[in-house]
């Protein structure tokens, strides 16, 4: 006996951003390998890494779409840190020694930005209030690390902007600052 089936055939959707993403993923692996061959045919400076550098800044500002936590502040932060680390690895390769000025003057610049989102609409930005204290934190320890070698106003500047922003949310957001880091750091 022949079993008639009814069902419709499920078709399954292909999200278009899904296959662009594969692609420049396929696209920067192929100009990563290709660079690292040709820089190592060639000889002299890694500037492959310059290339590996500039794919993965692109493909963060344009292609990652997290699936947790997809809010346009922590992709602004998670970029500025990856800018950062190019930052210094093509300041480690030249061995120019200016990466750490610059470094200082866009975290500095990071931790404006953040306030900036964070005032202009306090009730819809008030649950990333996480993130700007993670980052606040993490400035003034890289502040105090950067000023046992040398010290500039670049520095002093940014690590005091980071006291400063931690200060105002402990002082005047003190409810939704201790309610926020109970609900990152819960357990349940």
């Amino acid at each position: 006996m022949k079993l008639n089936e009814d069902y419709p055939v499920i078709y399954k959707k292909i999200n278009r951003f899904l296959k662009v993403r594969k692609i420049v993923i396929i696209i920067y692996l192929i100009g990563l390998i290709a660079s690292v061959i040709v820089n190592l045919s060639v000889g002299g400076r890694m500037w492959s890494i310059y290339v590996l550098g500039g794919e993965l800044i692109t493909y963060y500002a344009f292609f990652d779409k997290p699936l947790i936590d997809n809010v346009l502040i922590k992709r602004i932060v998670l970029l500025f840190l990856i800018i950062f680390g190019y930052l210094y690895a093509i300041d480690k390769i030249n061995s120019t020694h200016w990466s750490g000025f610059v470094i200082d003057i866009l975290f500095f610049s990071l931790l404006i930005i953040e306030l900036l989102f964070f005032f202009v609409h306090y009730n819809y930005h008030k649950n990333k209030i996480i993130i700007m204290l993670m980052t606040s934190i993490f400035s003034i320890a890289f502040c105090v690390f950067k000023a046992i070698r040398s010290i500039n106003w670049a520095i002093i500047v940014t690590g005091s902007l980071g006291l400063f922003i931690i200060l105002m949310l402990f002082t005047f957001y003190y409810k939704t600052t201790i309610l926020e880091i109970k609900k990152y750091f819960s357990i349940k």
